[in-house]
């Protein structure tokens, strides 16, 4: 079972255009509207490739509501934190390139931070992964936060970080079984500059962790590093318009194959052709698994 923490969800408005252009009216020929934020993005991928997920998330005011109704619609398992703030509201427009607007992260209200530690103790399977996704609402204590889920790993269940700042910094030192980070963040994390060498940003990353490591690169590709052998994992031929979402489906596919048994390399191979399939696809990490499968097969990963 694959759990997500969410503590900064969204309700995710996507629309397609021809072009956008500033100070005119536009008519959209699609619109897709989801619930979002980077862990439920997450779970949402995941469960497109079969594996079993759930998300605990903080959810308040009409728009929380909304999220709320959505993620029962759609069939995706979630635990609902309520927080006496509205949820926010993020929207992507793709045109000939992608425009984000995206409001800051919801604070969490007085209280709901213990809710969701009673949640996770509740719904947590003992074994299984509990993954981390972005940033922390403003105010939001990252020692509570890496509290919860060192408790969670004490438990037995496995922690997957795709965070940044001081709660990476913090789970790096306390014990983490996946890192899945970008190259910004890699660079911020070991103070080196954007242009630094993916393989020895990676390595180093794993030297703190002590675990396994994935570096995102965009349209680059990745690189994974157990502590031992760097592998290169090439970009896909394949692109798509959007990319809001692909790091996050990148996590999910990259646990949903490590849920399924597959090793770490071609669970990492899974993770690439997730993100890559989702850029195919209006809306974060609504994905075609078959894609993702058929686009993972054709990715060439040797030795760095």
């Amino acid at each position: 079972m694959l759990t997500a923490l969410v503590l900064s969800p969204s309700l995710d408005i996507s629309y397609d255009v021809d072009q956008l252009t500033v100070g005119r009216i536009h008519r959209p020929r699609a619109v897709v509207r989801c619930a979002g934020g980077k862990g439920l993005n997450m779970v949402r991928a995941a469960a497109r490739l079969g594996a079993p997920s759930q998300a605990v998330t903080v959810l308040g005011g009409p728009v929380g509501q909304l999220l709320a109704t959505l993620l029962e619609e759609e069939g995706l398992e979630a635990v609902v934190v309520p927080n006496d703030r509205e949820t926010r509201i993020c929207v992507s427009v793709a045109g000939a390139e992608m425009t984000e607007l995206y409001q800051r992260a919801t604070p969490l209200g007085d209280g709901v931070l213990d809710q969701v530690g009673r949640a996770l103790t509740d719904v947590l399977p003992a074994s299984g992964w509990l993954a981390v996704n972005g940033g922390l609402p403003e105010g939001t204590d990252p020692e509570r936060v890496a509290d919860l889920l060192a408790g969670a790993r004490e438990r037995g269940v496995r922690v997957a970080a795709d965070c940044y700042g001081d709660l990476l910094a913090l789970l790096l030192r306390r014990g983490v079984d996946l890192v899945k980070i970008n190259r910004s963040e890699a660079a911020g994390l070991v103070g080196a500059g954007e242009d630094a060498d993916l393989a020895g940003l990676t390595a180093e990353v794993a030297a703190r962790a002590g675990a396994p490591v994935v570096v995102t690169d965009g349209a680059r590709g990745s690189m994974l590093t157990d502590g031992g052998t760097c592998w290169l994992v090439a970009a896909s031929r394949h692109r798509g318009t959007w990319s809001q979402g692909s790091g996050d489906s990148y996590l999910g596919g990259l646990l949903a194959g490590l849920e399924e048994g597959l090793g770490l390399v071609e669970a990492v191979r899974l993770g690439a052709g997730a993100a890559t399939a989702n850029a195919l696809l209006p809306g974060p990490g609504n994905l075609d698994p078959a894609t993702a499968r058929r686009i993972a097969a054709e990715l060439e990963v040797q030795p760095a």
